[in-house]
């Protein structure tokens, strides 16, 4: 295995940075009830489905607010949560206060650091692997398998890095849509409409990625896996409706609600792009489900 350039210098900057951007980071990244149900209801209804035991142990990974996880306790799943930022564990715990619910457990951790022996029968890793250098995705990889019990699952929802020699209409649809985001955020900052907490923090120089963000290899993530991680399936989602989404999160209301109802015409922008493949060679970073399964000890397979 290749050595991580991933220092312990760089994970402070990044648990400094989620301790100081998370809360906004979060309230952009969950949406609102509306945005959710356009852009995210397939996907997430796809993880709960893959993930989703009776009775059964979960952890989420770089859990945050904790919303992603909750959405399995809620259906009765034991939830361990665990984060590097001490202000998203505060927020989860809060959340997890008010929800009620007796079966979720939040605490500050690196997955790393966890005992092999509390084996788990589903993870989730949402929107955190993309944070790592590749070694260390695949160190990643080694740990969920360590604590995934056998044929236990694990479902990492991350941004896909862009093929090479892209053919020439995805090089077009790429640029046009592009130029209009940029064009689109311009005019959001400069009219005013965008929420005074997120300009505040945008002259922070806020840009909802931290230093360490850069979308994931993977053809080389999932060759690097260990050999009992099998893939079940690989979902590529979105692309453009989530760059819309987030955009409208930051504006104000009434802004927010009525920029909000062209969402669906973006989610069918995104079809258009899935249904020729051209997906694979956007630079906007499209968001893909990856499934992976552990393989029973005895059993073969590829």
């Amino acid at each position: 295995m290749a050595e991580s350039n991933y220092s312990q210098a760089q994970e402070l900057d990044e648990r400094a940075w989620w301790n100081q951007f998370g809360p906004l980071n979060e309230e952009v990244w969950q949406y609102n009830p509306y945005l959710s149900q356009v852009v995210r209801s397939e996907y997430l209804s796809e993880m709960e489905s893959f993930l989703f035991k009776a009775g059964g142990r979960l952890l989420d990974i770089g859990c945050g607010h904790g919303w992603v996880g909750l959405r399995l306790a809620k259906r009765g799943m034991q939830l361990d949560g665990i984060d590097l930022s001490d202000a998203q564990i505060e927020e989860a715990r809060r959340r997890t206060a008010e929800s009620g619910l007796p079966n979720v457990r939040f605490w500050r951790a690196d997955a790393r650091t966890l005992d092999a022996q509390a084996q788990y029968d589903s993870i989730i890793v949402h929107a955190l692997v993309h944070h790592l250098d590749l070694a260390a995705q695949v160190g990643l990889l080694e740990t969920i398998t360590d604590l995934l019990t056998d044929g236990g699952r694990a479902y990492l929802y991350e941004p896909v890095a862009p093929a090479p020699d892209p053919p020439l209409p995805a090089v077009l649809f790429d640029k046009a849509l592009g130029g209009f985001f940029k064009g689109l955020t311009l005019f959001a900052r400069s009219s005013g409409i965008v929420a005074p907490r997120f300009r505040a923090a945008q002259r922070s120089g806020w840009t909802m990625r931290s230093s360490d963000e850069a979308p994931i290899d993977l053809e080389n993530l999932l060759a690097g896996r260990p050999n009992s991680l099998r893939v079940a399936g690989v979902t590529t989602w979105q692309a453009y409706s989530i760059m819309y989404a987030n955009l409208c999160m930051m504006l104000r209301q009434p802004w927010q609600r009525w920029a909000g109802r062209l969402a669906p015409m973006f989610y069918r922008f995104d079809r258009f792009i899935l249904e020729r493949s051209w997906h694979r060679y956007l630079r906007a970073w499209p968001m893909a489900g990856i499934a992976l399964e552990k393989r029973s000890k005895g059993l073969p397979g590829k």
